[in-house]
């Protein structure tokens, strides 16, 4: 997920799942890049989108 403060309702997401979902390993990252994306991609981490972020995907 995107550092703590980056959003609020990232924030909001990250106390949910942290006081409901104990067995949820949250890894934080400071800026979404290519690396995180490969990262995830070959650890098969889940890795959380906004809706934002579709103005990059190509089709």
């Amino acid at each position: 997920m995107m550092r703590w403060e980056w959003s609020h309702y990232i924030d909001r997401l990250r106390d949910n799942l942290q006081q409901n979902h104990g067995q949820i390993h949250i890894v934080d990252f400071e800026f979404y890049n290519m690396s995180i994306f490969n990262r995830c991609e070959n650890s098969n981490d889940v890795l959380l989108a906004i809706p934002g972020w579709l103005i990059y995907i190509r089709f």
